[in-house]
């Protein structure tokens, strides 16, 4: 110890502490997949991708999206701002703009939610939608402007702010014009686009008897469907860039306000940075939708603690709201925490009488409640269990059985497990290489080490902001609650998120306790360690889009999925060929059965597909085995031109229990491909996984 003071250890032995911490990470960490050997293949191509990013965004079709998608985020500030005045909150401008453009999207949502309810989806809503953007469009340009002459003048920006903003530029750039390229993720092409897209052929949203997981809450899924309601898939996909770049300005401006020895441009570097978070952003998914507004409701309790202003509860409320229509793993991750930040300030107001601490815990409560209820009775009307498929045990829900509810929650863990996990997670998240994270966490799972090596040395900062401990509490609750929920990676993004901060502050205040050249040595670490994690996230990214460089410019959306319909990973497109041989082969009025496979983004004909259900479609088959005539009737009573029969992937999900049809019984399906009551039109794939198209005759 130093005589500076108690508790704070002396710049030397800090230092050695750092030192060893980063040298640990050395010899444990990177002998597992060799940074330097990803530094040297991967960093020469990425000024490649970006050129051909930049090549590819400013054609005819990437200047389109863009644009539309500028209109887009004017129009929620516009239709933002107008829901912000409402609770007369005294936020600064740059406040106003985050908040505004938050509530815009999730109104956004909601309406095109009840839309789809109302059956609108058809040309002519469109047009009166894209009217509507323009005029909320017009309106939230003029806040924009207002809100940014309101801002302090801008001084020179720093270095480590032009940092940002470059890679800020460079990564928008480049994740855009990646959304360009069609989805290939297999959760997304089954439901994430996938139900959207069957809503759309359907002219509205209604009850999908074969589809469980369309009856989870959707409205991360809703800002697809109006994306591609109003401009087709690029626009969708190009939207779930913008909510990773949105959430960096969130971190951000949340850091601005609250933690000030940080330079805030340090954490939203971070979450630039951070693998994981680059890859799902192209998977178009609903987990940075999540994070997003997990750290917008605790933005607003933090906004609360300091100002005690009872409207911001009702505005964490409304953002709590969103994160529970997004996501069924909110009921942990958000609502519990935020449940209990509410009682705790409602506990503080006991002096002032009964109604007061039942008046704060409404602010919160009312608007949580009418944001999220919409899917309540939407699952309620349809399948008579308001959270189907989930607590189907408890509560039942129509076409699904107790055997494939357990099997859609295989990765809930025991109690043994979820203690054992409170310390093996970190070990595993942070420190696992990509592929055995991937292997254990499942797709866009890989964190890296920065968080976990870069945090330690808030043990070594004497008198912690507040702010800093509050978001200890909050990242530590949240971690618990994912150990003991689901514990896949991407349900742990609003932690992360919130521990890059930490790290960011502990990173910051280490720089005033350590000499020049100690920071030296560990700044160079610290950027080798960002350097590997920017060349892995163009890694992953272009792992999941197939084609980087200059290569692929001019490659078409059927070329590119044709090459991509060999399985690949978590790839599996080997059904496309079939679907563009019926899209290109029949009438519009087709309907096609598909079998063993719910890849179904990709064909453009009405269809009945199987995937978690326990109303199969095949199960007529089995039940009217031996019946050839039966069948067919059947067949054709139901409407079906065509069938897809892909039995490679049928038994992959049979053998992972989606699919209850047991393997022995796949025979009536062959028996009857093979009667003679249907015409095979045709045959792709390899001997081991070929894809079949019928023709019912």
């Amino acid at each position: 110890m130093t005589s500076e003071g108690r508790g704070r250890m002396s710049p030397r032995a800090t230092f050695a502490v750092a030192l060893s911490w980063m040298v640990f990470i050395g010899l444990f960490y990177f002998p597992a997949w060799r940074p330097l050997s990803l530094l040297e293949n991967q960093l020469p191509e990425v000024p490649r991708d970006i050129l051909a990013a930049a090549i590819r965004l400013s054609s005819a079709d990437g200047v389109k999206t863009l644009l539309m998608l500028i209109a887009g985020l004017l129009a929620a500030l516009g239709a933002g701002h107008a829901i912000l005045r409402l609770f007369r909150l005294d936020l600064d401008a740059a406040q106003g703009l985050t908040f505004s453009a938050a509530l815009g999207l999730g109104a956004f949502s909601l309406a095109t939610l009840f839309i789809g309810l109302m059956g609108g989806f058809n040309d002519t809503v469109a047009g009166a939608l894209s009217v509507v953007m323009l005029l909320l469009a017009a309106a939230g340009a003029r806040r924009a402007w207002t809100a940014v002459k309101a801002m302090p003048p801008v001084r020179r920006p720093g270095g480590l702010k032009l940092v940002f903003l470059a890679l800020f530029a460079v990564l928008g750039v480049y994740l855009f014009a990646k959304a360009m390229r069609p989805a290939v993720f297999y959760d997304t092409i089954t439901y994430h686009l996938g139900v959207p897209n069957y809503y759309l052929r359907e002219g509205g949203i209604g009850y999908i008897p074969s589809d469980s997981f369309s009856n989870f809450p959707f409205m991360a899924e809703m800002l697809y469907t109006l994306g591609m309601l109003l401009s087709g898939l690029k626009l969708a996909q190009a939207s779930s860039v913008l909510v990773f770049l949105l959430t960096a300005l969130a971190v951000y401006d949340f850091t601005r306000t609250f933690v000030k020895e940080v330079n805030p441009a340090l954490p939203a570097i971070f979450i630039l940075l951070t693998p994981a978070f680059l890859e799902n952003s192209v998977l178009y998914t609903c987990d940075l939708h999540l994070t997003y507004y997990t750290l917008l409701a605790v933005y607003c309790f933090f906004l609360y603690e300091r100002d005690g202003d009872p409207r911001l509860l009702a505005l964490m409320g409304v953002f709590t709201g969103v994160c529970l229509g997004t996501k069924y793993v909110a009921l942990a991750s958000i609502l519990i925490p935020a449940v209990a930040a509410v009682a705790y300030a409602a506990y503080r107001q006991r002096g002032r009488g009964a109604g007061d601490v039942v008046r704060v815990a409404a602010y919160f409560a009312v608007p949580a409640i009418l944001v999220y209820a919409p899917w309540v009775v939407k699952n309620l009307v349809y399948t008579g269990n308001p959270f189907y498929p989930a607590f189907h045990g408890l509560l039942g829900g129509a076409d699904i059985t107790d055997l494939q509810y357990r099997v859609a929650a295989i990765n809930k863990p025991g109690l043994k497990a979820a203690l054992t996990g409170l310390w093996e997670h970190p070990w595993k998240l942070f420190m696992a290489g990509p592929a055995e994270a991937t292997l254990r966490y499942h797709a866009a799972s890989y964190l890296g080490p920065l968080a976990l090596a870069l945090t330690p040395p808030l043990l070594m900062v004497r008198d912690i902001s507040p702010a800093v401990k509050r978001l200890c509490l909050v990242s530590l609750a949240l971690f618990i609650l994912w150990d003991a929920a689901f514990p896949l990676t991407r349900y742990l993004y609003p932690a992360v998120a919130m521990l890059l901060i930490i790290a960011a502050y502990a990173t910051s205040r280490l720089g005033g306790i350590l000499g020049r050249y100690e920071m030296t040595a560990l700044t160079t670490g610290a950027v080798f360690i960002l350097a590997v994690q920017l060349s892995l996230g163009f890694f992953l990214v272009n792992d999941w889009t197939a084609s980087s460089g200059l290569a692929g410019v001019s490659e078409t959306d059927d070329a590119y999925l044709l090459r991509r319909s060999v399985p690949k990973g978590n790839v599996v497109l080997t059904s496309f060929p079939a679907y563009k041989y019926i899209n290109e082969n029949s009438d519009r009025d087709a309907r096609v059965l598909v079998i063993g496979d719910a890849q179904h983004l990709y064909i453009d004909r009405r269809h009945m597909y199987t995937y978690l259900s326990a109303r199969a479609p095949y199960d007529i088959f089995r039940e009217k085995a031996g019946d050839q005539e039966a069948v067919y009737a059947w067949l054709k009573s139901e409407g079906v031109t065509h069938i897809v029969y892909n039995p490679a992937e049928m038994a992959r999900l049979q053998k992972l229990g989606y699919i209850a049809y047991p393997a022995k019984d796949n025979r009536y399906i062959r028996d009857f491909l093979s009667g003679g009551r249907v015409t095979r039109l045709l045959a792709y794939g390899s001997a081991k996984a070929p894809v079949f198209v019928f023709g019912v005759r």
